[in-house]
């Protein structure tokens, strides 16, 4: 029904580089692919979700959310399970960068996320994208 895997980074190829919501047919089926928002910061973009965000300062989060970027058709914040829990298990055997990138600041990210949600208001994204199916459909 929708994927959200689409980063629309400067370093992109093709059309998905742009900050809106892309309808496609998948067969008898339609798939709607919302990409993360951005940042820019030193002027390349940064998605705001998943590493990012436990990487990024917060300050950075919510000015996008809540300052001038607020004025896109939506904002759209990805975060893995991994993302909010400090008791993720280290993985015997995984390369130890990536047990680090896993980890890192995950204790902070819950508080971030509390921040954010007493501070925005965030619907899911199959109820957003039926929202605006109903809205285009009328």
């Amino acid at each position: 029904t929708y994927d959200s895997s689409i980063f629309p980074f400067n370093f992109s190829n093709g059309d998905l580089k742009i900050e809106e919501i892309n309808y496609f047919k998948v067969g008898e089926r339609g798939l709607a692919v919302i990409p993360v928002t951005t940042t820019t910061l030193l002027g390349i973009r940064i998605p705001q979700g998943g590493f990012y965000f436990r990487l990024l300062p917060f300050s950075l989060t919510e000015a996008n959310f809540i300052g001038n970027d607020s004025q896109k058709e939506f904002n759209h914040l990805y975060l893995h399970p991994y993302d909010i829990d400090p008791n993720v298990p280290w993985v015997k055997g995984a390369p130890f960068f990536l047990n680090i990138f896993k980890k890192y600041n995950t204790k902070k990210s819950q508080i971030n996320l509390d921040k954010l949600l007493l501070k925005c208001n965030f619907v899911g994204a199959f109820e957003y994208i039926s929202s605006q199916a109903t809205l285009r459909n009328n």
